[in-house]
């Protein structure tokens, strides 16, 4: 690297440099250049251009030049003395600025998460239908309430370089699957086609940060329902792997009112949008995308949009993932049930049941599998088959473009479900298990098999009961204590709560607990203090302490990983998460007999 840096007069000019490769990526730079510009780990991976955009915004007192060599090019800027030393006045301005921003999210989301925490609660309890009505216009508004803040205190963190992302491992249908849910309403109301396509071989697990996949995902398919008033939505996703990067490609293809080339040049900046009648017309505060876009280059991605005017726009999002360390578990053939695989074409789906341990006879018209318990076929090739008048084995159907207007189309055909292309076994064996049980539903949609797959779980942990988990809360603030002790308390858990770290340390002296839950800022003796504490005794050190914070978690995951914790969540704490912790944590941890517990101190 090439790094000059002369002494002199205080006006005597000084420089820094950063090289950049031909893709725009730093080789080599100078730690003082990328302090200043308050970047950090953001700055990696981004383009050139950007870095002379933000070194536009100090054009006062400093310069930037390009200069290009054989093999790579070289960012230039240029100081003086005394401005050297208001660059670092700066960054220290910067810094207090962050500390600021960190506790006003700490101050904001801690009485919103209560009233969230507080409203779902409610939300479970028996109420009728106008007061449940109330209570979901209170939570909807309250996480529409959470987006903003999140936005705004995601784009001050992004700006000076904060934002962390935590890795775990997540499955990317039910991801967009549960958008999916929540957004086909609006696009149902609007009349708007919004359908999903995933290319055969998929992975589909994975491992990474699904909260911030999600928040970019929704950002862009919010974008594309809020300008987009007649046509279709259309999410095309594809995987490819090499070694054990996964590469994910999504695009987001909408046939609404589309951009000019000098709107798509504003379109990532903050609180703008692609001009000011667009603001008055549908609203926003225009951070969606820039944090989005940021957001992808952290983790090492990139946002790009293609868009012609009254044309529509497609963004695509590329990014590079891992595969899942924990393999999905194997999906059993439902007993002896007898597949008929209506195929206008012998295909690969045959094999693949066979493989499973399903007994499968395949035919191109109904009356050549008209002994099978169940029928499986192309929703296009069954609507083109004749009728029969006598009555044929349940029959799901397979596309492989889904959307709510062919879930309707397979309803009219008398299908009991319409099941996604690749076709996943767990998803099948669950469908079947369904049309089998007590009260089978009259169609199942891929949201009831993923709130049927929640409920397996919620039952699994709820049937623990009598194994008596032993969980310590440690939180300070009354509300989120009670939310979190009732969250836990309905799976099955026996819920001990204290209010200080102090009170942890005594309770942990009183008995073994299986789990400790300890939030992060605590008057006195703080979560991480208390975290320490508790490791230098014998009783715990393999306990799993999970943190749980109104920070975001990725802020905090270096210093409680490094005080012994061992995951940190976000408030407030949903049930998916839970069970998630419990799962992944309680049925590895030894059960301790009540005889081996220790007693109160004497």
């Amino acid at each position: 690297m090439t790094h000059k840096r002369r002494s002199g007069p205080p006006d005597e000019t000084m420089m820094w440099s950063i090289a950049l490769d031909a893709r725009g990526r730093i080789v080599a730079d100078d730690a003082t250049l990328r302090r200043w510009l308050g970047l950090a780990h953001s700055l990696r991976g981004r383009p050139w251009q950007y870095l002379r955009q933000r070194v536009r915004n100090h054009a006062d007192f400093c310069s930037l030049s390009l200069r290009a060599s054989s093999r790579q090019r070289w960012l230039l800027l240029q100081t003086s003395t005394s401005t050297h030393t208001a660059a670092n006045a700066t960054a220290t301005a910067l810094q207090h600025q962050a500390e600021s921003f960190a506790m006003l999210a700490h101050e904001l989301r801690t009485p919103l998460n209560a009233l969230l925490g507080m409203a779902q609660l409610l939300g479970d309890t028996t109420l009728d239908a106008e007061q449940r009505g109330y209570v979901g216009t209170l939570i909807q508004s309250g996480e529409l309430l959470t987006t903003l803040i999140n936005d705004i205190l995601d784009a001050a963190r992004l700006d000076l370089g904060h934002l962390q992302l935590e890795t775990r491992d997540f499955d990317l249908e039910e991801l967009i699957d549960g958008l999916l849910h929540i957004l086909t309403p609006k696009a149902r109301d609007k009349g708007l086609d919004l359908s999903v396509h995933f290319a055969p071989q998929t992975q589909f697990a994975l491992r990474g940060d699904p909260q911030r996949l999600r928040q970019i995902l929704l950002n862009l398919l919010g974008n594309a329902l809020k300008f987009t008033a007649h046509g279709q939505i259309h999410l095309d996703i594809a995987t490819r792997t090499e070694a054990a990067v996964c590469h994910l490609s999504i695009t987001v293809e909408d046939t609404g009112i589309g951009m000019s080339e000098a709107q798509i040049e504003r379109l990532f900046r903050s609180f703008s949008q692609g001009h000011a009648a667009i603001h008055r017309q549908y609203g926003g505060s225009g951070l969606g995308l820039v944090i989005s876009r940021s957001l992808a280059h952290l983790m090492g991605g990139d946002i790009w949009v293609h868009s012609m005017p009254q044309r529509g726009s497609v963004f695509g999002l590329s990014l590079p993932l891992l595969t899942a360390e924990r393999p999905a578990p194997a999906t059993p053939a439902q007993g002896t049930l007898r597949l008929g695989l209506i195929e206008e074409r012998p295909g690969p789906l045959g094999e693949q049941l066979r493989a499973a341990g399903y007994a499968v006879v395949s035919g191109q018209r109904l009356g050549g599998v008209v002994a099978a318990d169940v029928l499986i076929c192309d929703l296009d090739h069954f609507e083109r088959l004749p009728r029969r008048d006598d009555p044929t084995p349940p029959c799901l159907l397979l596309c492989d473009r889904w959307s709510w207007q062919r879930e309707l189309a397979a309803q009219h055909l008398q299908a009991r479900a319409l099941l996604r292309r690749p076709l996943r076994l767990e998803h099948l064996a669950a469908t079947l298990a369904w049309l089998h049980s007590a009260t089978p539903p009259a169609f199942i949609t891929l949201s009831d098999l993923h709130e049927l797959h929640r409920q397996q779980r919620t039952a699994q942990r709820t049937a623990r009961r009598h194994e008596g988990w032993h969980v310590l809360i440690v939180d300070d603030n009354p509300v989120n204590l009670l939310i979190s002790r009732r969250s836990l308390e309905r799976l099955g858990c026996l819920v001990h709560g204290v209010s200080s770290g102090a009170e942890a340390l005594n309770a942990a002296q009183a008995r073994v607990f299986d789990l400790v839950l300890m939030d992060c800022e605590m008057p006195e003796m703080d979560g991480r203090e208390a975290t320490r504490a508790l490791r230098s005794m014998a009783s715990y050190r393999d306990t799993p302490i999970i943190a749980f914070t109104a920070h975001s978690p990725g802020e905090q995951r270096h210093n409680c990983l490094a005080a012994g914790m061992n995951e940190v969540l976000g408030k407030p704490l949903s049930p998916d998460r839970l069970l998630d912790v419990l799962e992944r944590y309680l049925p590895d941890y030894r059960q301790v007999d009540d005889a081996q517990m220790l007693h109160s101190k004497s």
